[in-house]
């Protein structure tokens, strides 16, 4: 199966309940940073991302256009790591890439960034 409708799938689907007029919204996007924290800053381990789209909306305290993930925000390690290869692959390729996230704010990591639900590499 295709990543576009993968993705496009899980944005449908809704992936979980959430407040009234929240939506898993999808943008493809360029990087145009990928930053891993080492355990000298308050959050170490965490994976912060900045695309070349800042979103409308994710309701969180930081929409810049930057996403992040912990081990807080994103518990298990599996999916960091399939996350964080996905965005070091499209970085080195210049690849563009999709990322789903809930535009309601009931995804935000403690730096007060969006946490992705997904991320995957495209053709468009």
């Amino acid at each position: 199966m295709r990543w576009n409708a993968l993705i496009g799938s899980m944005v449908v689907a809704g992936l979980a309940a959430g407040p009234v007029g929240a939506t898993n919204r999808a943008i493809t996007v360029t990087l145009t940073n990928v930053l891993v924290q080492n355990q000298l800053l308050q959050l170490p381990g965490t994976v912060t991302f900045q695309t070349s789209v800042v979103p409308a909306a994710t309701g969180c305290p930081m929409n810049n256009g930057i996403f992040a993930f912990s081990a807080t925000s994103v518990t298990d390690a599996d999916s960091r790591r399939g996350m964080l290869a996905v965005l070091l692959a499209a970085q080195a390729q210049g690849a563009p890439i999709i990322v789903v996230y809930d535009d309601a704010g009931r995804f935000c990591d403690p730096l007060g960034y969006a946490v992705p639900i997904a991320v995957g590499l495209t053709t468009s």
